[in-house]
């Protein structure tokens, strides 16, 4: 009697005319609190085979459910892996999956989880998986090699935050990934969209962690409106190795129109080759910003609108680089950006000194510095056609306000290339240069807006 006591610590009360019974989980090292019930989850009368020592007991011929507070399940209930997760996940959507949105969390305290298989979170509306902070680690585990370490497969309303990531030999082609439902192109009527009103915030994927892409945003079939708040995803880029560290942040499949209105507010990205990867698709990035990338937005594919603001760049070889056909009813700012080409490692440096690459629509530049060109470059802009043909002509206009420029160049002149057709307006550039001052080679269509050293 001594050991049952000293293991399960018992004490029976009375709590609102219900019999309340404490019992303590050796696993997640706490007092729980079990009711006396007559009713299974699905409200049916309860039976042994819905005894699982977990959220049901039975002590005598009396049956006990556990108390789930705010509808929160602990991970450490059913231990510290990818199956402990993944079966807090199952339990909470079969216990509180018919309830409204907001339906339930999954908490993963402080501890170190080992991760081998994807994290899945499938067609449900309100799911919260959280951690402790920096003091919840993922882990993935050496050797292993899977296609996602976390999937929102259909969810709508959710949100995934307050953990970090490490590897070591083990490899993820994408840390996190969010699509609809199997990603399957003509859902059923009625099912969810995977990426509605979806939140992810305060991340941080650490740069030994072997993947290809840190958050994709699958456009398989449609996402939108997801919030992407206080991420950080750190690669190391090895040149000999492409399918690594390619994307810290992926936004659609090319499929035109499936992604919509994502924004992303105080991410960073550090050693990757594109910060963000939009593929026929826009969005809002506000703050924080990259080091050490190849290129900070590379777009491809017919886009939405695109506005950055207040990022600061440094060891960045391209800002923005658009290299397909660019509708011209697409319009992206770039407002408030602080570059400098300089950086612990630089990476991706472009022969010919071009840090935008602007390929149709409308584009606007509005109070940016630029400092410091990569070594043994110049700036330059370009806007220019990205296609022709018979019956298309894709036009360029570009719109530049409040821009300082200082670093060397060979001619103002080669700070805006401009390829025709392209409209461009100029209104006080100012120019600081080590080597060389004078505004005599600005081209006339924007000489007279320049502002002299």
């Amino acid at each position: 009697m001594k050991k049952f006591i000293s293991i399960f610590h018992i004490l029976i009360t009375f709590l609102s005319s219900a019999q309340v019974v404490q019992f303590y989980d050796d696993k997640s090292k706490e007092n729980v609190n079990y009711t006396v019930t007559t009713i299974n989850a699905v409200g049916m009368p309860v039976k042994d085979s819905d005894v699982d020592g977990i959220f049901f007991s039975k002590k005598g011929s009396t049956y006990y459910k556990r108390v789930t507070p705010d509808n929160r399940i602990n991970v450490l209930w059913y231990g510290n892996n990818s199956d402990a997760i993944n079966k807090a996940i199952k339990a909470s959507i079969h216990y509180f999956g018919t309830q409204a949105i907001q339906i339930a969390e999954v908490y993963m305290p402080a501890a170190i989880y080992d991760i081998d298989k994807t994290i899945e979170i499938k067609s449900v509306k309100g799911f919260k998986l959280t951690g402790a902070g920096t003091s919840t680690t993922l882990r993935l585990r050496n050797g292993v090699n899977i296609n996602d370490m976390i999937l929102f497969n259909g969810v709508a309303y959710g949100y995934l935050g307050n953990f970090e990531v490490v590897g070591e030999t083990g490899r993820v082609k994408n840390v996190i990934r969010s699509v609809w439902g199997d990603g399957i192109s003509n859902p059923p009527a009625g099912s969810l969209r995977s990426s509605t009103k979806n939140k992810f915030e305060n991340i941080h994927i650490h740069g030994e962690t072997k993947f290809d892409t840190g958050v994709f945003l699958d456009g398989s079939n449609q996402n939108d409106e997801t919030e992407l708040i206080n991420i950080t995803i750190a690669g190391n880029i090895n040149d000999a190795d492409k399918t690594l560290y390619n994307n810290a942040f992926k936004i659609g499949n090319g499929t035109f129109g499936n992604n919509l209105s994502h924004t992303f507010i105080d991410c960073q990205a550090n050693q990757v080759r594109n910060a963000f990867y939009f593929n026929n698709v826009g969005g809002v990035v506000i703050g924080r910003g990259a080091q050490n990338c190849n290129t900070y937005i590379l777009r491809t594919g017919s886009n939405e609108t695109l506005s950055v603001d207040g990022v600061r760049l440094e060891g960045i070889g391209m800002i923005y680089n658009h290299n397909s056909i660019h509708y011209a009813g697409d319009n992206i700012t770039l407002k408030n950006i602080w570059y400098s080409g300089l950086g612990r490692g630089l990476r991706g440096a472009p022969a010919d000194g071009n840090i935008i690459t602007h390929t149709g629509g409308t584009m606007n530049i509005i109070g940016c510095r630029f400092l410091d060109p990569l070594p043994g470059t110049n700036f330059k802009i370009t806007s220019a056609n990205s296609a022709r043909g018979s019956n298309l002509q894709i036009t360029s206009n570009l719109n530049i306000f409040g821009l300082n420029f200082q670093g060397s160049y060979r001619g103002v002149e080669d700070l805006i290339n401009a390829g025709a057709p392209t409209s461009v307006n100029a209104i006080g550039i100012l120019v600081l240069n080590k080597e060389r001052s004078g505004i005599d080679s600005f081209p006339p269509f924007y000489k007279k807006y320049a502002v002299k050293p």
